[in-house]
């Protein structure tokens, strides 16, 4: 898929992994199967954020080793330059249970300053994988996760236009059919309708035409059948003459008789092979005290290098803060959301874990006196939501989201009830 094909789905997902990216504070999962579009995401973020992030790729392969991975992570981090650290781990189906142990913990540490932001990009096998582990629920509770989805018949048609435009300049003549037969081969995987869509190009008529190749003609089926029917003919009158063969080979006891030296002299080896197993490492704790020492120095390293800024950053939010209009707390926010009529609408902007990262979001789009944000709850912990608006109906807050500025357009944000909002905001007090 091209960096400049951003249609459907796949250009929503690009536009929230951002979003996320710059405003949350969950490891991030991007999750599809091969082929959906999930190294292209990659490049496409890294292409779209360059200039706020540090960005450091790792691809992941089953051979890539607990210290190999953090030395290379302590590298980037000796190489910031005043941004966060944004680490993209590509086929992270691949990781080991040490690895993805060393992510939970790296994140847990940098979680207040901010400094660390993880987005993996994997097939489905890496969800599986952690489900049957220890390390599922503390996963889960971290990650948010985001599925690619196929494209849809218009979009494959869209994608593979694009595709021919971008190589030849030149508009695709593909008839409506063959569209069909690429989208229903490929079941609207990106990687898979450009191979496809090549070889009906070329003729080949897709993968469909080697099948039909494959097929017997009339004439070899006949033979087949009648082959057959003869080999069942010749069952039925052989098995007397198989049976007499069998007798004169060797009588019952003779077989019973040969058959209790072949089980002693297999039973020592099956008693060594017992013997020989060795009981298979813990995949989540490593064993060995001097690795485990190593890797805790060097996470400890990792700490200290991504909160070096903490302070500085905290002084210049300070001094930032003396030169903004003060920001509201919450609770007035909120007091203003449960004023608007329940049967009206408002346009939900954005949601982050948060607080601070909403308030800035909100002060720096200029936003303070149109915007506001209320508490609510994700995943058992607290989740801010930016509201914007006040519709009669859901219609017309559709056509104000089309006049919104473009940054918060490429939100995806969305019409919302004032009565649901009023129902979360009600119920997240009463939890409190």
């Amino acid at each position: 898929m091209s960096n400049n094909f951003h249609g459907g789905h796949w250009g929503q997902c690009l536009e929230l992994l951002s979003h996320l990216c710059q405003y949350g504070d969950d490891i991030l999962l991007v999750s599809g199967p091969s082929g959906i579009g999930k190294s292209t995401m990659k490049e496409a973020l890294i292409n779209k954020d360059t200039d706020r992030f540090i960005v450091c790729e790792v691809w992941a392969t089953p051979t890539l080793t607990t210290e190999s991975f953090a030395e290379r992570l302590d590298l980037e981090c000796h190489n910031q330059d005043n941004k966060e650290l944004l680490l993209l781990i590509d086929d992270a189906q691949n990781l080991s249970l040490d690895i993805i142990t060393l992510l939970l913990q790296l994140k847990q540490k940098s979680a207040a300053t901010g400094l660390l932001h993880i987005v993996l990009f994997a097939t489905p096998e890496l969800e599986h994988k952690i489900s049957r582990s220890v390390l599922k629920d503390e996963f889960f509770e971290q990650t948010h996760s985001i599925e690619i989805e196929p494209l849809t018949l218009a979009e494959v048609e869209a994608f593979l236009t694009h595709e021919w435009r971008e190589v030849h300049n030149s508009e695709l003549l593909l008839s409506k059919s063959k569209c069909k037969k690429i989208y229903a081969l490929s079941a609207g995987i990106p990687g898979k309708a450009k191979q496809i869509a090549r070889e009906v190009l070329a003729g080949k008529d897709g993968p469909s035409s080697s099948q039909d190749k494959s097929r017997l003609s009339p004439f070899a089926v006949g033979i087949t059948v009648s082959f057959g029917v003869l080999f069942c003919i010749l069952a039925v009158i052989w098995p007397s003459a198989d049976e007499t063969v069998l007798v004169k080979q060797a009588s019952p006891a003779e077989l019973t008789v040969a058959a209790i030296p072949q089980l002693t002299k297999e039973e020592p080896d099956v008693v060594v092979s017992t013997i020989q197993v060795q009981p298979q490492p813990s995949v989540v704790v490593v064993t060995d005290d001097e690795k485990m020492a190593r890797l805790e120095r060097k996470l400890e390293a990792l700490q200290q290098q991504l909160s070096g800024e903490q302070e500085a950053r905290r002084a210049a939010e300070k001094k930032l803060n003396h030169t903004q209009v003060n920001l509201k707390p919450q609770a007035t926010h909120e007091t203003h959301i449960l004023a608007m009529p329940g049967q009206n609408y408002a346009i939900q902007l954005l949601g982050s874990n948060n607080e601070k990262k909403v308030q800035a979001f909100i002060s720096n789009n200029k936003l303070t006196d149109k915007a506001h944000y209320y508490r609510g709850i994700h995943k058992g912990r607290s989740w801010f939501v930016v509201v914007y608006g006040n519709y009669i109906s859901k219609a017309e807050a559709q056509k104000a989201v089309s006049k919104l500025p473009l940054a918060l357009r490429k939100l995806r944000p969305w019409p919302r009830q004032y009565s649901k909002i009023h129902n979360s905001i009600s119920k997240n007090t009463k939890n409190d």
